[in-house]
């Protein structure tokens, strides 16, 4: 059985207010966006993490910024999150708009400003 038949097995053992509160955590924006940055942060930093400016790996957590982990280099004291250097990074956009824009499969160069794909 693979993991996403496992996952399917043990949603429909969840009860009817589990299920809710499931539902209602998925639809919330802000889990969206919790799961995103974990997401980016196994892709991106597999290995530990990694200053994207100068590649140190003497790291340490700097708080949080709107749910987001900051994190601050002991090398160049710059301070960053799993988002730095991303095309979604100080982005105003949500993250369905952003779906809807990287779906379109159109070279970045050649596609329409992500306000005219909302």
């Amino acid at each position: 059985m693979n993991s996403l038949e496992q996952i399917l097995e043990n949603i429909n053992k969840l009860s009817q207010t589990d299920l809710d509160r499931l539902l209602s955590l998925l639809a919330d924006k802000n889990t969206k966006t919790e799961i995103f940055d974990h997401f980016v942060e196994n892709k991106r930093f597999k290995k530990g993490i990694v200053c994207p400016h100068c590649k140190s790996t003497s790291t340490v957590r700097n708080g949080l910024n709107k749910l987001t982990q900051r994190y601050i280099c002991k090398g160049c004291r710059k301070s960053f999150t799993v988002r730095t250097n991303t095309i979604t990074a100080s982005s105003k956009k949500s993250l369905v708009v952003w779906k809807k824009f990287l779906s379109k499969n159109v070279p970045i160069r050649n596609a329409l400003p992500i306000r005219l794909t909302e």
